[in-house]
């Protein structure tokens, strides 16, 4: 297996976070979650960043976090839902790590919406049908990868196994 940092893409709520922990532990590597990392240097949730200054000093933000990470070594990157949108950000991370799409079908995700949906800004007011078409939407924006797992039924340990055979 390469050094190369593996980067975790995928719709929001996927459990690219959950599975980065799980793989972290098993290659003993270092585990960076993009949105979390910004809202330790913004003081505040994604979802108030959003709200007090907008999502594009978010993604702002984010970007120049991938870009600063994607180049080490060792350490697996979990991205936001909507930071593989920018064409500059898949390009950078395509180019420095392995990329690998966490896919979960719309029913399950649906299932786990409840869990997540009061840490999500992009789908607050959203209807299930708005929140369907932003799922369908952003597929498009999760190619090209380097590893495809889809995690429906599958544990976060197992996800993280299959990663590891995936890419080893």
């Amino acid at each position: 297996m390469e050094d190369k940092s593996i980067v975790l893409i995928g719709f929001m709520g996927v459990g690219k976070t959950s599975i980065g922990t799980e793989l972290a532990k098993k290659l003993h590597w270092g585990l960076i979650d993009t949105d979390e990392r910004i809202e330790q240097q913004f003081g505040m949730s994604t979802s108030k960043i959003f709200l007090d200054h907008g999502e594009e000093v978010f993604r702002k933000a984010e970007s120049e976090l991938i870009e600063q990470l994607s180049a080490e070594e060792k350490q697996i990157l979990s991205l936001g839902g909507g930071a593989f949108l920018n064409s500059k950000n898949r390009e950078i991370c395509l180019q420095n790590s392995t990329v690998v799409l966490i896919e979960l079908s719309w029913e399950n995700w649906l299932d786990r919406y409840p869990l997540i949906k009061d840490t999500r800004p992009k789908l607050n007011g959203l209807s299930t049908d708005e929140m369907y078409h932003l799922y369908k939407e952003r597929q498009a924006h999760y190619q090209p990868y380097h590893l495809k797992i889809n995690v429906d039924g599958k544990t976060a340990e197992e996800a993280a196994e299959l990663i590891v055979s995936g890419i080893g």
